[in-house]
């Protein structure tokens, strides 16, 4: 028989080549086979097993470029089968071996943020949605990992677990306010890491203190206090947002009221005005309260850090829901609706890094599903094919 394993080889098979296959010995279609096509049928806009089996069918002359074909095309319950057990840890981590050619920018900042597929809850069994939490890298638009919960209130368990499974050596990671620990703090900054945290009523006297301290420098201009300041205006959709940001670290005080704080090293207050063009009193404002250990840094960069983690919620999570219809995800058992939901993530990524064609997300998706060549450039954003 044809020794076919140099025909075959390509930068994703490498990458999977240690993934355990669930099934075990002896099966028909081969595990690369099944998450090589997958991943396309995701590219081109599929969002169900089903879709992914007739995709795989539909471009069986394209995948037999690159795939061993021999036992044909696999079913769709085989995809669900083999989706279903494969373990998100492993899968996760193996697809980041395949696309750590896309990190470009070490001085990241890494947004870690919670999203629940709504379609995976189970009514007649009263079973909760899965809830993800995920590590979203900002800066090159990358899904680092993400771990599954039961609900968001059970977020702060799983992000210590996340960011153990990260090397986020340098950069600064940000965290809402239901993750705003100090263990989770100090696990970020013994991992040689920094962190910006939204500050809110469930951290009691910690947010107190804060708060009253930045108030009352707000209405002294700051003027006792070392601080930097940085002011900048958006405009979109017929909204203006105007920002301010104050950050001082001068938190000496903080450090010796909260013993369990010792890694805060500044603090900052955000003041946002949005108003509507064209409409009468309709301009809103607000103040927000961030803790940070970030001491080297200014109020430009900590704006910047803030905006990465409002885009993470706003953009990434918008596509998913938009682009890819996430919350109409079904699937309620085994480990497929968190596989499927981290190549969505992932398919975002390599999209965005495709550059040659000017188009929406959702275009892009498009243009893959029928031009095979369109498909194979989006897939060399990472090298698919040596």
């Amino acid at each position: 028989m044809q020794d076919l394993s140099e025909q075959y080889t390509t930068s994703i098979s490498l990458a999977f080549s240690e993934l355990n296959d669930p099934r075990g010995y002896g099966v028909k279609h081969p595990l690369i086979n099944i998450i090589s096509m997958t991943l396309c049928a995701i590219i081109s806009g599929c969002d169900n097993v089903e879709a992914i089996s007739m995709h795989a069918q539909a471009r069986k002359d394209f995948f037999a470029r690159f795939l061993d074909l021999t036992a044909g095309i696999p079913s769709a319950d085989t995809f669900h089968d083999v989706l279903n057990r494969i373990k998100p840890a492993e899968f996760t981590e193996c697809f980041n071996q395949w696309v750590k050619g896309l990190k470009t920018n070490c001085n990241d900042i890494i947004a870690i943020d919670g999203k629940t597929l709504r379609g995976t809850a189970d009514k007649k069994n009263n079973a909760n949605p899965i809830h993800l939490v995920n590590a979203w890298s900002v800066e090159n638009q990358l899904c680092f990992g993400q771990v599954r919960v039961s609900d968001k209130s059970n977020e702060i368990t799983a992000i210590p677990t996340l960011i153990k499974m990260l090397d986020i050596k340098g950069a600064t990671v940000t965290v809402d306010a239901m993750g705003c620990q100090h263990a989770i703090a100090g696990l970020i900054v013994s991992s040689e890491a920094n962190y910006v945290m939204a500050l809110k009523g469930n951290q009691g006297s910690l947010n107190e203190d804060v708060r009253l301290f930045l108030k009352t420098e707000l209405e002294q201009n700051f003027t006792n206090t070392k601080h930097s300041f940085f002011h900048e205006v958006d405009g979109n959709h017929g909204r203006i947002e105007e920002r301010h940001v104050w950050m001082t670290t001068e938190v000496e005080w903080l450090r010796e009221r909260h013993e369990n704080w010792k890694s805060i090293n500044s603090i900052i207050v955000v003041k946002s005005i949005r108003e509507i063009k064209n409409q009468a009193d309709t301009q809103t404002e607000e103040l927000r309260f961030y803790i940070s250990s970030e001491i080297n840094q200014d109020a430009k960069w900590i704006a910047q850090v803030i905006r990465g983690h409002w885009q993470v919620e706003n953009n990434l999570h918008w596509q998913l829901d938009v682009s890819f219809r996430e919350d109409e995800l079904s699937l309620r058992s085994g480990y497929a609706a968190e596989n499927i939901s981290f190549m969505n993530k992932l398919t975002i990524s390599l999209l965005k890094k495709e550059q040659t064609l000017k188009a929406s997300i959702k275009n892009k998706r498009m243009v893959a599903c029928i031009q095979d060549e369109y498909l194979l450039k989006v897939l060399n954003a990472n090298n698919f094919i040596d």
